[in-house]
């Protein structure tokens, strides 16, 4: 639940934006949310809402501000917090995540896979997922579960294609799970594919396969990012 000094620190921060911009987006996370259901998680987000909104009223921008307004419930106990980070700052790369979609989209069908995303690996956001498949909470964190393991013997394992300098790294995984395995790839030294797939008895042959669309696939990011200029 939002204190008292939440919502008025809140609402002076909105008013202080406002004042400089005339347009903008405000992303409110509620925090300490891991013990609640999700019932009481929307009452929750309903709750801050009213008493935002009652807020906003009596500095009069409620309706300039109540529309730009968006809550997530976030924990630091669990990875909603960083899903939460990855959907803000999707929204300050919109030259880059359309065609990020389009190839993970191309990619996943192209290797049968169920889910797969574009990582930036410091800070266990993704930057992109694909659309063929909707979003579960369950595989994401099975991915930024991956992620750590990798970011844990990083240091030690590192493999590196070129030269430091040149940053190109092929630091590559995979994890077998009951009854599919996860793979890491990565893109270069900020990004990583993380995708899983269903096992099959035609994992071998799949493999080359693999390599060879996610080489297809590397290539596009690279130069989604060169057009970008990022």
């Amino acid at each position: 639940m939002m204190s008292i000094p939440g919502i008025v620190y809140t609402s002076t921060n909105s008013k202080a934006v406002v004042s400089t911009q005339s347009t903008g987006k405000f992303e409110v996370f509620i925090h300490k949310s891991d013990s609640l259901n999700e019932d009481q998680k929307q009452d929750s987000i309903r709750e801050v809402t009213h008493r935002i909104s009652r807020k906003l009223i009596n500095i009069g921008l409620q309706e300039r501000i109540n529309s730009s307004l968006s809550f997530k419930t976030t924990s630091i106990y669990d990875h909603s917090i960083f899903e939460a980070i990855s959907m803000v700052c999707q929204q300050l790369l919109v030259s880059v995540i359309q065609p990020f979609e389009s190839l993970l989209n191309a990619f996943v069908c192209s290797n049968k896979m169920e889910k797969a995303f574009i990582f930036d690996i410091h800070p266990k956001i993704f930057v992109a997922t694909d659309n063929c498949n909707p979003f579960e909470m369950h595989t994401y964190e099975l991915c930024c579960d991956m992620l750590d393991l990798i970011s844990d013997f990083g240091c030690i394992y590192q493999d590196y294609e070129g030269s430091e300098e040149r940053g190109i790294f092929s630091t590559t995984s995979a994890i077998r799970l009951s009854d599919s395995r996860l793979f890491l790839k990565q893109v270069n030294r900020n990004l990583a594919l993380i995708c899983i797939q269903q096992t099959t008895e035609n994992d071998l042959t799949n493999s080359g396969i693999l390599e060879y669309n996610f080489q297809l696939l590397k290539d596009g990011i690279h130069s989604v990012l060169r057009v970008a200029n990022m």
